[in-house]
């Protein structure tokens, strides 16, 4: 037994893993198109992640190529502090939703890297058995 499958099979005994599998879990609510109100958040957040250190990079950059280091020492925090700022923001404006959305995503995530650390072998037999339980009690209801 190779060390990705050791991995897969230690991931595996997580809940949060182990539900994920089971369960099937994907990108179901990624197909609905999000209302504006949660758009704006996530252009806000990644506007934030566009400024955080990246910027932080191109004002040092700009202080060395200046030869002026308070560009460095001034710039680089605050821009650093006003991508928090934006980040807050676009968290308050997304609001609860972008924590399903986050949430759906991380579980879909799991699922997928548990599912290629164990390879062709597939998953252990007893997490099988209750994945198709699980499916053939959705087509029941």
């Amino acid at each position: 037994m190779g060390l990705r499958r050791k991995l897969g099979l230690r991931l595996l005994r997580l809940r949060f893993v182990r539900k994920a599998v089971e369960e099937r879990a994907d990108l179901e609510m990624f197909r609905h198109r999000p209302d504006l109100r949660l758009a704006i958040g996530l252009g806000l957040l990644a506007i934030s992640m566009l400024l955080g250190w990246p910027a932080v990079g191109v004002m040092t950059g700009l202080a060395i190529y200046f030869d002026e280091a308070m560009i460095g020492f001034i710039g680089g925090p605050a821009i650093y502090g006003f991508s928090w700022i934006i980040y807050l923001a676009g968290l308050w404006v997304a609001g609860k939703e972008v924590l399903r959305y986050a949430g759906a995503f991380n579980r879909w995530m799991a699922r997928r890297g548990v599912e290629k650390f164990l390879g062709p072998e597939g998953l252990p037999e007893s997490v099988e058995e209750k994945a198709t339980q699980g499916s053939q009690e959705d087509l029941r209801s």
